[in-house]
C-alpha cells in the first residue's frame, strides 16, 4: 500500500489482506495490481457483505486461497487517507476467464462464524426494559456493540420474555417489534433506532467536499456519490448541497418533490442509512454511495 507515484489513477490506494486461521502466510495485494470490489453496509440486512475480484494471481495461489484462507480485509481510499472499509470471512470463491487473464472472486460477509453459530437461550422477568432485552440478545454475538438512538420510550416486557433461537433470528424478531435495525459490521454489531443519528459535527458534502455527480431523489430516500470515503458509516449526519438533482422514480409526474429539490440548495440535512463502496482500480469507479432516508420535512431543517 501507500504507493508513492501519484500518477496511479489520481492517487487511489488500497491494501487487500487475506489471512488464514490455519496459520498460512498472510497474502497482500496492493497497487498497481487491478482489483474490483463492492462493499455494502446496510443495517437491516444482518451483515456487511463484500465481493472482491483480484487479477494477476497464479494457479497455485488461487488453489491456496480456495483451501487455506478464510478471512479478508480491505483498506481503500487515497494516498494519505486510506482506511478500513471491510473485514470479514470468505464464504465462497470462484475463478473466471477475462480475455487472457484469470480472475479470482471472493464472496464475503462480516463475522460469518458469529452469524452462523451465536445462540440465545434466556428468560427476562416482568417489566424488563426493551433495550435490555435487545442488548442482552446482541451480546451473544460476543462482539463490540454500538447502540445509536434512544430506546427509552419503548414499552417494557410486561409479562417478561423468553427467547430460544439463533441470535440472528432473535434479533430479526426483536427488530420487527421494537422499531430498530441491526447488522454485523467490520468492527462489531450496530443497533440503530429507526430515525436515530450519531452525535458530533455533521459532514458537509458538496462539489468542494467530495461529491461526485448530483444527488438522486427517489420516492422516500436520496442517493449521493462521493469520492471513496472510509469514514462515513450508517447513522452519520450529512449536510448535502447541490445546485442540481435528479428525480429517479416513476411518480415524478404526480408527486410534488419540490421541497426536497429546494432543500439541496440550502444544505439539506440527512441521516445516513447505508453505505456502499465500489472500487475498480484501473477503471472509472472509486466511489462511496450514501443512501439517506427522507423523513417528512426534516430534510429541510
Amino acid at each position: 500500500m501507500m504507493v508513492d507515484n501519484v500518477n496511479y489513477q489520481f492517487g487511489r490506494d488500497y491494501l487487500i489482506t487475506i489471512s488464514s486461521s490455519l496459520g498460512a502466510e498472510t497474502l497482500t495485494f496492493a497497487p498497481p495490481s487491478q482489483v474490483i470490489f463492492t462493499v455494502s453496509h446496510t443495517p437491516g440486512n444482518m451483515t456487511g457483505k463484500a465481493k472482491i475480484t483480484i487479477y494477476g494471481t497464479s494457479k497455485s495461489m488461487r488453489w491456496d486461497i480456495f483451501y487455506k484462507y478464510d478471512t479478508v480485509e480491505i483498506k481503500a481510499g487515497y494516498l494519505g487517507n486510506c482506511g478500513l472499509i471491510y473485514r470479514g470471512q470468505i464464504f465462497n470463491r470462484s475463478t473466471q476467464r477475462e480475455g487472457v487473464a484469470t480472475t479470482l472472486t471472493l464472496y464475503c460477509f462480516c463475522e460469518g462464524e458469529k452469524m452462523s453459530s451465536a445462540f440465545i437461550a434466556r428468560t427476562w422477568g416482568e417489566n424488563t426494559p426493551a433495550i435490555e432485552i435487545i442488548r442482552d440478545t446482541a451480546a451473544t454475538f460476543a462482539l463490540p456493540m454500538e447502540i445509536i438512538g434512544d430506546f427509552s420510550d419503548l414499552p417494557p416486557a410486561i409479562q417478561g420474555k423468553t427467547l430460544m433461537a439463533m441470535t440472528k433470528d432473535a434479533m430479526d424478531a426483536l427488530m420487527r417489534i421494537y422499531d430498530f435495525k441491526w447488522c454485523l459490521k467490520t468492527d462489531g454489531v450496530a443497533i440503530i433506532r429507526n430515525g436515530a443519528e450519531k452525535g458530533g459535527k455533521p459532514r458537509v458534502i458538496d462539489i468542494n467536499h467530495g461529491m461526485e455527480g448530483i444527488p438522486r431523489i427517489y420516492m422516500n430516500y436520496v442517493e449521493v456519490d462521493v469520492r471513496l470515503d472510509h469514514v462515513i458509516t450508517p447513522g452519520d449526519v450529512i449536510l448535502v448541497y447541490s445546485e442540481h438533482e435528479q428525480l429517479g422514480f416513476s411518480e415524478m409526474y404526480r408527486t410534488n418533490m419540490q421541497a426536497y429539490s429546494r432543500a439541496f440548495r440550502n444544505k439539506s440535512r440527512l441521516v445516513v442509512e447505508s453505505v456502499d463502496h465500489i472500487g475498480n482500480f484501473w477503471r472509472d469507479d472509486w466511489t462511496t454511495t450514501i443512501t439517506a432516508r427522507m423523513r417528512s420535512n426534516e430534510v429541510i431543517r
